[in-house]
């Protein structure tokens, strides 16, 4: 990705120097370049409709940061339903005044995220036999039960009992038209005009749970554009429920769907762009690599073959994109069950081209993010990243951790990552790259190295607040480790 923004930055700068460093996708693109997205978002957005700017390269430079958010909030999305299972398990044994009367809510619907169903089942039920639950609370609990079954095939019943919830509560209600959005159960239109309805109703600042449910929405009735306004006009670090402890002790709970959310909008928002971009001759193969890429990364196989074709033929790439197009092609198999062909062929790649860094770092993200198995690749890497030196080995020594973080190596990773990242600069976005820092902060959640992983969100939260999400998780857990409750603050 770094290699096309340069790219990008170097054609503006050989035009005219005082115009390049005045050019808003200039300006809009160094803020990329340091990882604050949504600076640059706000730089671009008044370019695509603008007759005077380059509209074909506005929106390619618009796709390319879009793109690098949905991957930074997919990695967040996964390591969140990770630290909160984790923290919620740890929380829902805790016996006496200590206890707290939400959590086999709130992991339930972990469980759900995980796709761990009769666990979900088992969390909801207990949560709605405590007593004296009132109704907005119990409802949730019923719907998010009644969606358990649903995954678990019991599909008509599921959708008559929802049926028959009387639902008034904002947040329940917004969690129930999100479903039906998700499974076109109800017309688009029609739960557009509901959910405009109870946003005209909740009280600001949104809930994590409102502001997730309208995301879904949004994308469900294609208004990418809207939802990423939406995004940047709300706070996202909005507990859904707080709840006291005794005299001095409150617990935030947050729905982590929201991570997701934003991950989906900005990857559907992307491809729409990208595909905008590829209007213009120039930028067609350029665009294509990165849609073909991001749907491959999201394992969108259907969303794939729809590019992966026109893919196989394009000529026009950049010199050091078209170095990647063999992993591309090699790594495709995956997403059609054919994993063991991808290996090998990714195998075959890495080793005719030991001496090229960034094509086996690119292998191993693949490799990673796909669950293919590349020890080949992994060897030649290892033994490459000891001999080199310097930043243009920092991002093999990141794809080394990723790969070991993908195989539960966590050790291995923390090892790779910790020689990835900038020392001089620790935990800052702008000098180290964002998929990194949520690699070393889940291997040093991993670990046991709960202080670590907290240094590094609190750094995050500067730039990506909804990543209070993650950090209370972990610090409740660190607070259990230590049985120091009230002891351990994020940073």
């Amino acid at each position: 990705m770094k290699l096309l923004t340069s790219f990008l930055l170097l054609f503006f700068l050989s035009l005219n120097q005082s115009f390049a460093a005045q050019n808003p996708i200039v300006v809009a693109m160094k803020e990329y370049e340091k990882r604050h997205y949504d600076k640059s978002i706000r730089l671009l957005q008044p370019l695509l409709n603008n007759a005077q700017s380059n509209q074909e390269l506005t929106r390619l430079s618009y796709g390319l940061v879009l793109d690098k958010n949905d991957r930074f909030h997919k990695a967040l999305y996964e390591a969140s339903i990770e630290s909160q299972i984790e923290y919620l398990e740890k929380l829902s044994i805790k016996k006496g005044k200590q206890k707290s009367s939400y959590v086999n809510l709130f992991l339930g619907e972990a469980y759900i995220q995980a796709g761990k169903y009769s666990k979900a089942k088992t969390a909801l039920n207990k949560f709605l036999k405590l007593p004296k639950l009132n109704q907005a609370d119990k409802n949730l609990g019923k719907l998010l039960l009644i969606h358990a079954d649903y995954k678990l095939g019991k599909k008509t019943a599921a959708k008559t009992q929802w049926n028959q919830l009387r639902l008034k509560d904002v947040d329940t209600k917004s969690t129930l038209l999100a479903i039906y959005s998700a499974y076109n159960i109800k017309p688009i239109a029609t739960l557009m005009s509901q959910l405009e309805t109870l946003l005209k109703k909740a009280n600001k600042p949104y809930s994590s749970r409102l502001v997730a449910n309208s995301l879904a929405i949004f994308l469900a009735a294609n208004q990418v554009d809207h939802a990423i306004q939406f995004t940047l006009d709300n706070s996202l670090d909005v507990a859904s429920i707080k709840e006291n402890i005794g005299d001095s002790k409150q617990i935030n709970f947050y729905d982590i769907s929201i991570l997701n959310s934003l991950a989906e909008l900005y990857h559907q928002a992307s491809i729409q762009y990208l595909q905008e971009a590829r209007k213009n001759p120039k930028y067609t193969d350029t665009a294509l690599f990165y849609q073909t890429e991001a749907s491959m990364l999201f394992k969108r196989a259907k969303q794939t073959k729809t590019f992966i074709d026109e893919f196989k033929s394009s000529n026009s790439l950049p010199t050091k994109l078209s170095l990647l197009k063999p992993v591309k092609l090699g790594a495709v198999h995956a997403l059609y069950g054919k994993k063991t062909e991808a290996g090998k062929e990714l195998d075959h790649v890495s080793s005719g081209n030991t001496s090229r860094p960034e094509i086996l770092a690119d292998i191993l993200t693949m490799c990673a993010g796909l669950q293919i198995s590349c020890a080949e690749t992994l060897k030649i890497s290892v033994q490459a990243a000891a001999v080199g030196q310097g930043a243009r080995f920092r991002p093999l020594n990141a794809a080394i951790g990723q790969y070991f973080l993908s195989k539960n190596k966590s050790e291995d990773a923390l090892k790779y990552l910790e020689l990835a990242r900038d020392k001089s600069n620790k935990n800052k976005v702008e000098a180290n790259d964002g998929l990194l820092l949520v690699d070393l902060s889940e291997a040093h959640r991993l670990e046991k190295n709960y202080s670590e992983n907290l240094e590094i969100y609190f750094e995050l939260s500067k730039h990506f607040p909804v990543v209070r999400v993650i950090q209370e998780a972990v610090q409740g857990t660190y607070s259990m480790e230590h049985r120091s409750a009230g002891d351990v603050k994020i940073f």
